[in-house]
């Protein structure tokens, strides 16, 4: 008897627990879509007159909120992707020929006196 008497106890307050209000996460969702060879016009949302089709990535810009002010401190990715993985800027890291840009001389740089 005692035995059932503590199993309902327990499976009383298991009930009550469950009832109980879920906790509401205030996070922001962030999403992050980092892609090569893409040009500032590539997205229908960006340029209307874009041929190519984006309509999930047109749909969650119209949702959110959109940084349309943004500047590149490299012309190729790995520095920047470098950047966005450690939150360090490129050009104080010690990886050389990774992330640094133009790092070896050129051709160019050569031959021009």
């Amino acid at each position: 008897m005692r035995t059932f008497k503590i199993l309902n106890i327990l499976l009383a307050f298991v009930a009550l627990v469950s009832c109980s209000k879920e906790k509401v996460n205030a996070s922001p969702n962030i999403v992050i879509i980092y892609a090569d060879d893409m040009g500032y016009g590539d997205l229908h949302i960006q340029n209307p007159n874009s041929k190519i089709p984006t309509p999930n990535l047109d749909n969650l810009a119209k949702e959110g909120l959109r940084f349309a002010d943004t500047h590149s401190s490299s012309g190729i990715c790995s520095p920047s992707r470098y950047a966005l993985l450690t939150g360090k800027h490129h050009w104080r890291s010690n990886h050389f020929g990774v992330v640094q840009a133009f790092y070896f001389q050129t051709i160019a740089n050569k031959d021009t006196p």
